[in-house]
């Protein structure tokens, strides 16, 4: 049975391996999280049943040189299924954000998140430390709507709003 990734990490270019091992090193006090490879190159879902406050605590804990960015679902599902933002966004968001939409492979083209936000009520805000960050990826749609933190070297973690980095 396909199971829904909890985040979706990429890798700074040329940097893969190395990314892989930081995100590994990351989880390792959580016996049964995993990331793995997604077939999209310097990508990787993390496989866990932990919550996304925890895997947040896990991913605030550590620095990073080889990772780009980590996105920590607050909400996934199959993009073939009209995934909505709209529960979402709905409340959770602030009216002002910055997109960060990333769709690959049979995610693409399946539905427009930049329309679905704004249906809801949230327009972007490209200087916002907000964030609603959508990453598809192996089919599924994971998303978030929290706050950007940078963490040293450049790597941007996005923290679901409930975790309290608000």
């Amino acid at each position: 049975m396909p199971v829904c990734p909890r985040a979706v990490a990429t890798a700074k270019p040329g940097r893969e391996s190395w990314a892989l091992e930081e995100v590994l090193d990351a989880l390792a006090p959580e016996l049964e999280a995993v990331a793995v490879e997604t077939g999209y190159p310097g990508v990787f879902s993390v496989l866990s049943a932990s919550p996304p406050c925890r895997l947040a605590s896990l991913f605030m804990g550590w620095e990073y040189s080889f990772v780009r960015s980590i996105v920590i679902a607050e909400r996934c599902g199959p993009c073939e299924s009209g995934f909505r933002l709209t529960s979402l966004v709905a409340g959770a968001c602030p009216r002002r954000a910055r997109f960060l939409f990333r769709l690959r492979g049979p995610c693409k083209g399946a539905f427009d998140p930049r329309a679905a936000a704004e249906e809801a009520g949230v327009l972007e805000a490209r200087g916002s430390r907000y964030v609603l960050a959508v990453e598809g990826v192996g089919g599924w749609v994971i998303a978030s709507c929290g706050v950007a933190v940078e963490r040293p070297y450049g790597a941007l973690v996005v923290v679901p709003r409930p975790c309290g980095r608000d």
